[in-house]
């Protein structure tokens, strides 16, 4: 039997050293290439943050017309105060509105002189309202009580020549009126509204005339009556007794 060398024997001490080494370190770079779960869910985290968010969808200027929630809605549509009269109503709270009125006409007379020449004269008026409107109750769905105040003021001139003498008339008209009403919006289209009322009215009526061409009053050749009328019932005149609108809501 052969016995080895010191030599010999360190050298071999060393492969067993370096080899152990290996057997140790080998495993633990392998598993370390291996996917850390920890690492893929920050990584997942991170890819999730880095993602821009959806932009969200812009509000719509505005929701779907309920009478339910009148604050803040306007309302256009048609009523009398001089022929077809322009209606704009505001709701400046839930139980409370402005409304607009402004209509008039132009309807010139026509005829001949005593002479027989064709000849045309001025037919106008217009009318101007003001009011606020307030929901007193709801007694059923889509139907509103209602306590309306206005002020109206309205004007008529008009000019005939059919006898050689120019006649010249104007009346003006100041209106105070107060009552109850309803406005009640269609089931099957409810920005549609119809509503009416009834009340008292206090009338200020103005009558200006005058004859031989004197069209400017007053004037030495002008008169002038007034008279103030209290009302109550109903008629379509402008002292708007009753007055039945159509609005549409927006």
């Amino acid at each position: 039997m052969k016995f080895k060398t010191s030599r010999e024997l360190i050298d071999m001490k060393k492969y067993f050293f370096v080899a152990g080494l290996m057997v140790l370190l080998i495993p633990g770079f392998v598993l370390g290439k291996q996917t850390d779960p920890s690492s893929d869910s920050a990584e997942q985290e991170n890819a999730i943050d880095a993602t821009p968010s959806p932009t969200p969808s812009a509000t719509p200027l505005s929701q779907t017309f309920s009478p339910d929630h009148l604050k803040g809605r306007w309302a256009v549509g048609v009523s009398s105060v001089s022929g077809t009269t322009l209606a704009l109503r505001y709701w400046c709270a839930e139980d409370e509105a402005l409304d607009l009125l402004v209509g008039g006409s132009d309807s010139p007379l026509s005829g001949t002189d005593p002479n027989n020449n064709y000849i045309s004269t001025p037919n106008w008026s217009y009318g101007l309202s003001l009011g606020l409107r307030h929901n007193l109750e709801k007694p059923a769905e889509n139907v509103y009580v209602q306590w309306l105040e206005r002020i109206t003021y309205y004007q008529t001139f008009s000019q005939s020549d059919y006898s050689g003498d120019l006649s010249t008339n104007q009346s003006q008209d100041l209106t105070f009126f107060t009552g109850p009403g309803f406005e009640a919006f269609v089931p099957f289209w409810k920005n549609l509204s119809i509503e009416g009322n009834i009340g008292l009215a206090v009338d200020s009526h103005w009558v200006q005339s005058a004859q031989s061409g004197t069209s400017t009053f007053p004037s030495s050749g002008s008169s002038t009556t007034s008279h103030w009328t209290l009302s109550f019932g109903w008629n379509n005149t402008i002292t708007s007794i009753l007055n039945a609108a159509v609005h549409i809501y927006f």
